[in-house]
Order: structure tokens, then C-alpha cells, then sequence
């Protein structure tokens, strides 16, 4: 039987929110923002979570296969480092819209001894340890190489492109923010050239519609940009453009 004092992710989640700091001005946000992206000259990226009156930033930086999250917590008086987590081949992240989770994609090249990325699931924590590892999702077989990882507005969606692999990849989120297995994977093809050379796939960025279900990801092997439609059952490209 299954321990009763034992928390569900969803409840450990609200308990998170409750504890996270109150409110930030806009201005404050910006610095924030500005003060934590030079941290590094090997800055990344970086992302924010959270309402006006919760604000989170987290700032990735990469250093050949190793890479690093710093999360800091925005205040009136500036901004405040959280604490900094270590991961291995790390390659893109994403925050949840609602939830105070993030999500990574890490090029791995292999996963439990199969060619293929995988997605680690991390909960904001209000500990030293900002980042609380909750579950590791597989990639679709031979989707090697992700580059791009993006969430709907909605919560519902996860895309991650796959670079060396030329494939894009759907995940379906749980209510807990989770990542079921792979919904759907879409494997790109090669088409010829004017060179009478063939142009190989190479799936990059990603970014979903702040208002609508689709997604933008761009193929600079192939030259094209994708728009990409989650739906249920998966991912469904709904139109291509050249």
C-alpha cells in the first residue's frame, strides 16, 4: 500500500508556488534580467517563470558538453541568486507557462544504451537547491541531437526538435506538468538541390504562438520553416513553408 503521507507531485508544486517571493515590478524584472545574463561570457539563454507577483529567472550557460541553470529570484531590491545546477550535455530548455517547472533537453547521444536525447523534468524548489530533478523522458528512437525545446501556452503541449536526427518530436503534459512518452515523432527527409546535391534535414528552433496551438520550427539544412499543430494524438504538420 502506498505510503498516505506520501505528497503528489501536484501537491509538492503548490506548496513551491506558496513559498516563492512576492511581488516584482516590471523594472525590477529587467534588471534582474540584465544583471544575471552577464554572468557568464558563455551565456545561453534565458528564461523567465512565473505572475508579475512571482517572477523567476533562469539563466543557462554551456561549456562544450557540460552545462549550468542559474536561477535567480527577482525582488523589488534587484535580483537574487537561488543556486546553480550541473547538468551534462545539456542543449536547450523551456519553463512550464503555470507551473514552477523547466524542462531539458540534454544531447546525450545515447539513453539507456540507445541512440536518442532525453528530456529531464525539473520542479522549482525554495531550498539551496533550486532545481529538484522529478523524471527523465526518453526521445523517440534516433532522435539524437536536440537543439530546441518549446511548451504551449496552454501547458499541455512539449516540442523538442532534433537536429542530428532530423525528426521533431511531441510530448503530451500532465496535469502535475509531467511528460508522457513520446506522443509523436515526424522524421524530415532530404530533397534534392539545384546542385543536383542532396539537402539533408537539420530541425533547429522552435516557438510556440502566445495566443494559438501551433508552433514555428525552422530547418536550415533543408531551408525551410515548419508549422507545427499538437494536437491529441501528437504532432501534425498542418503546412510547410519554403
Amino acid at each position: 500500500m502506498e505510503d498516505s503521507n506520501k505528497k503528489s507531485i501536484s501537491e509538492q508544486v503548490r506548496e513551491i508556488t506558496a513559498a516563492l517571493p512576492s511581488r516584482v515590478s516590471r523594472r525590477a524584472f529587467i534588471a534582474g534580467a540584465a544583471a544575471s545574463a552577464a554572468i557568464s561570457p558563455a551565456f545561453l539563454r534565458a528564461a523567465s517563470h512565473g505572475r508579475a507577483e512571482r517572477a523567476v529567472l533562469h539563466v543557462a550557460t554551456r561549456s562544450s558538453q557540460s552545462g549550468h541553470v542559474h536561477t535567480f529570484v527577482l525582488t523589488a531590491e534587484g535580483c537574487e541568486l537561488l543556486g546553480t545546477a550541473a547538468i551534462d550535455s545539456f542543449a536547450a530548455f523551456a519553463t512550464h507557462p503555470v507551473l514552477p517547472m523547466l524542462y531539458v533537453a540534454r544531447d546525450c547521444n545515447q539513453w539507456q544504451n540507445l541512440p536518442r536525447g532525453v528530456i529531464e523534468t525539473y520542479a522549482l524548489h525554495s531550498g539551496i537547491h533550486p532545481l529538484r530533478l522529478l523524471s527523465q523522458t526518453p526521445m523517440a528512437l534516433s532522435s539524437t541531437g536536440p537543439r530546441s525545446i518549446a511548451v504551449a501556452s496552454c501547458g499541455r503541449h512539449l516540442l523538442v526538435s532534433a537536429s542530428t536526427g532530423g525528426a521533431w518530436n511531441a510530448f503530451s503534459l500532465g496535469d502535475d506538468g509531467v511528460p508522457d512518452s513520446v506522443a509523436m515523432t515526424r522524421k524530415e527527409t532530404g530533397h534534392g538541390t539545384n546542385l543536383q546535391a542532396v539537402a539533408l534535414p537539420t530541425p533547429h528552433g522552435l516557438t510556440f504562438s502566445p495566443h494559438e496551438l501551433f508552433a514555428v520550427g525552422t530547418d536550415p539544412g533543408s531551408r525551410r520553416m515548419m508549422l507545427l499543430r499538437p494536437s491529441p494524438s501528437g504532432d501534425r504538420k498542418s503546412t510547410r513553408l519554403n
